[in-house]
This record gives structure tokens, sequence and C-alpha cells, in this order.
């Protein structure tokens, strides 16, 4: 069974700043299709004081068609996305 991740991020300060972000976004990209999977955000821990943080975004859709309808909805948003594919 083939699996689609779509995934987008940005740089930010702290996880609220990330999370504010992600709560601005439209509806549209949460919808069940999409299948939202969740956040992550980092570096953290040893060795990442200084570095950048990011706040990434995660969608697992069912098929292909709905992997490229999220990605189409990001750019349409001026984001960058990233789509992988397992087989």
């Amino acid at each position: 069974m083939t699996q689609y991740t779509v995934r987008t991020k940005k740089e930010v300060k702290t996880l609220n700043e990330g999370h504010e972000w992600s709560e601005e976004l439209p509806d549209e990209m949460f919808v069940k299709k999409f299948n939202f999977t969740g956040h992550e955000f980092g570096p953290l821990g040893r060795g990442s004081k200084g570095k950048p943080k990011e706040f990434e975004l995660f969608w697992d859709p069912k098929t292909l068609k709905s992997a490229t309808e999220l990605l189409t909805l990001l750019d349409k948003n001026k984001m960058t996305a990233r789509l992988d594919v397992i087989q």
C-alpha cells in the first residue's frame, strides 16, 4: 500500500509561535481527506541552543489526488511543502 505524507514548516522562535501560525492557516487544510496527523518543533536538547527552531506540520492523505490537492492549496497560500511517497 502506498503512503503519502505532505510536510510544510516555518522557522519560529517558540513553540507558541508555531501553534499560532498553524491556527492562522485556512480550515480547509485540515479537512478529513487530507488527514492532518500532527506537528513537530525543534531542534531541542543538547547542542540546540542558538540554532533556529522550526515548526513542521504533517498530513497523511490516503490518495495521490488528495495529496496533490493539498500541495496546491499550500502553494496558493505561498507555503513551501514536500511530498514523501513510500511504496
